[in-house]
């Protein structure tokens, strides 16, 4: 652990980053007596995740933007010239144009033998003359609304949340009492910290302790308890009672509820 609370407050003095004086401050009183306190820890980590850690994330975000802009960049298509509009208008006019004249001549052909197969008594009403044009209008018209009701599905089910689908997440009532520490072996100095649950209706504060490996009593602390049962602290591996090697036990008492568990600590 001095290794590299050492090496980190080095860099920043390196980098000229934070308070010079305190970090030199920091670095040699670890160095003499291996305690660092919480505030002095915490001022080190939150030096060294801003200024250390984050500046290779920054360069390789930055390589990678570079690196999408050159890859997918896409190529700008030339803009068509006012002749080219001319032309193509042009042509489609005059396609336009061919095409109703050969519709109207079908239908011109047709007109006998349609004339021919209708009832006579239908023959004094006034004659319908089709145009090439009439069928698509027709289809337009009645394919109109199926198009809109089509698309108007489509928008709705795009945007419908369907959170409320997912399963309901119901929590389990908390029973007895647990405890547990971020790890299983301390050194001297090092921070420890304690979480756990219990019955709410145990009481709302619960009593922490640690015993040395010879049963002496070198931490103790009353927390509260959330709402949900839950509850943490931190503390230091350092002060009186914490010179020898060996296991160390954590007690929690709430209301009839204990729990113990063990760790080893290396002074």
């Amino acid at each position: 652990m001095a290794d590299y609370i050492i090496k980190d407050i080095e860099d920043l003095l390196k980098s000229s980053r934070g308070d010079s004086q305190r970090l030199s401050r920091i670095k040699d009183d670890f160095e003499k007596t291996k305690i660092i306190t919480l505030p002095d820890r915490k001022y080190v980590e939150s030096l060294v995740a801003r200024y250390l850690k984050e500046e290779p994330k920054e360069k390789k975000r930055d390589f990678l933007k570079s690196f999408q802009e050159l890859s997918f960049k896409k190529p700008r298509m030339p803009e068509p010239t006012k002749e080219f509009l001319n032309r193509q208008t042009q042509e489609l006019a005059t396609k336009n144009v061919e095409q109703t004249k050969s519709a109207e001549a079908n239908l011109e052909s047709k007109k006998p033998s349609l004339q021919s197969q209708q009832p006579q008594s239908f023959t004094k009403q006034k004659e319908w003359k089709p145009t090439g044009r009439m069928p698509s209008k027709k289809i337009l018209f009645i394919a109109a609304p199926v198009i809109v009701a089509i698309i108007a599905i489509g928008v709705v089910a795009t945007q419908s949340d369907f959170s409320d689908l997912s399963p309901i997440s119901i929590t389990p009532k908390i029973t007895g009492l647990s405890i547990s520490t971020d790890q299983r072996s301390y050194n001297k100095g090092d921070i420890i910290s304690i979480s756990g649950t219990s019955e709410t209706s145990a009481g709302a504060e619960i009593k922490l302790s640690i015993q040395n490996s010879g049963g002496q009593l070198v931490w103790s602390e009353t927390i509260k308890i959330k709402s949900n049962g839950k509850f943490s602290t931190l503390l230091i591996a350092a002060g009186a009672g914490w010179n020898g090697d060996g296991e160390y036990t954590l007690n929690a008492e709430h209301g009839s509820l204990t729990d113990q568990i063990k760790f080893d600590f290396e002074a």
